[in-house]
């Protein structure tokens, strides 16, 4: 791994493991999010940018179709996001503060 979204999702794997759940790199499909994290059964399918980085037309496409199937959609941009989450994962706190496909100008 190499660059400032690579260092973002190594990180993101590194803290989900020092809280005990796992991490699974998706690839294969385009769009597809980067990490599926399971934390205590539940799954969260989580895509990692560089800070100011985008989400292509495939990828909101993609995070849009595992919305409607009742899937938990994350989009982290930096490591303090990441820690958010993985605040979130331990303390049951809601995700809906998260930053989600929604808080990237939505899906088209």
């Amino acid at each position: 791994m190499a660059g400032p979204e690579a260092t973002i999702e190594k990180y993101l794997c590194e803290q989900v493991e020092k809280v005990g759940g796992m991490t699974i790199k998706q690839q294969g499909t385009r769009g597809v999010p980067d990490r599926l994290v399971i934390f205590e059964g539940e799954h969260y399918h989580v895509e990692v940018k560089q800070p100011n980085g985008k989400l292509d037309a495939h990828q909101k496409r993609y995070l849009q179709k595992l919305r409607e199937h009742g899937a938990e959609v994350i989009v982290l941009w930096n490591k303090n996001q990441v820690d958010g989450f993985v605040r979130s994962l331990q303390d049951d706190y809601e995700l809906d503060w998260l930053w989600s496909v929604e808080h990237v100008g939505g899906v088209q």
